[in-house]
């Protein structure tokens, strides 16, 4: 099952497209990436503009996760990452919420492979 991942900004934030915040999304594809993610750029965005990954659902996503997605919503007040499984979707604005997120996703995983 696969996890999209976008990242919110907040109103303090420059637009989507700036130079400054795609730089701030392109350090955050490439830590997401060192860290072992196998991640693709979601289909709703161009080539060019960065803010939403999906990726396999697994195991180690919390640890691979928490410490870049940290820096990122601590940059910025008012920052949220929204996660989506098929037709559920959830914002998380620390990453206190993470774990507890992803293990509900897992959970919910497991109940739709059992169906």
């Amino acid at each position: 099952m696969e996890l999209l991942m976008s990242m919110i900004p907040s109103p303090e934030d420059r637009s989507l497209k700036s130079l400054d915040y795609q730089a701030e999304l392109n350090a955050l594809d490439q830590t997401l990436r060192s860290a072992g993610l196998s991640l693709r750029c979601s289909q709703r965005q161009s080539a060019s503009i960065r803010g939403a990954w999906a990726m396999p659902l697994c195991s180690s996503l919390t640890d691979a996760l928490a410490s870049p997605l940290d820096a990122w919503l601590k940059a910025r007040r008012g920052r949220t990452v929204r996660f989506r499984i098929e037709d559920v979707e959830v914002e998380i604005r620390s990453v206190a919420e993470l774990s507890a997120v992803l293990r509900a996703a897992g959970c919910y995983e497991q109940a739709k492979l059992s169906a």
